[in-house]
Parts: structure tokens; sequence; C-alpha cells
């Protein structure tokens, strides 16, 4: 089987937002698109699918999701948000 690797792109929805990623997607970027956060990952589109949670924190905020994996920092003044993920399983 030849491995497709493309980059797509997922939207928040806010402080917490769980998607549908591909197993073992690399997180590559995260920004504001038409006013709405997003995080771009490079994924092998015929992988099987797995919930994944996206937390937004605030600069000066606890993260509450200390096991969760950094993907990235944006800035949207006034504000600086930083982006974590982690598999749904995680989630306690």
């Amino acid at each position: 089987r030849w491995d497709m690797r493309v980059i797509w792109k997922y939207q928040t929805d806010g402080e917490r937002t769980v998607i549908n990623a591909q197993k073992d997607a690399k997180f590559l970027h995260v920004d504001y698109q038409h006013g709405i956060l997003c995080v771009w990952a490079e994924v092998d589109d015929e992988a099987s699918s797995e919930q994944i949670e996206l937390s937004v924190v605030g600069t000066g905020h606890e993260n509450p999701k200390p096991t969760a994996e950094y993907i990235g920092t944006v800035q949207h003044p006034p504000f600086v948000w930083h982006v974590y993920w982690r598999p749904v399983t995680w989630i306690t």
C-alpha cells in the first residue's frame, strides 16, 4: 500500500474541542483563518481515526490538561493562545 500523507485542517470551537483525527497525525501549525482558530496536521488519509481533544489555554492561565502535548502558540491581539492535544482515552 502506498502511504499517502496529506495536510488536513481542524477547527477549534473554544477552550476544548473533540475531533476525529487520523492516528499518528503530526500536528504542524496553529493559527487563525477567517476568525477561527485552526490546527493543521499531516496525516495518512487512509489511516483509521481516533478522537483527539484540542485544548486552548491563555497566557497566564493554568493548564488544566498537563498530560497534553503542545502544538503551538498563536497571537490574536490582545490575547495569546497556546494549543495542546491528547487522545480522548487519556481524559479523566
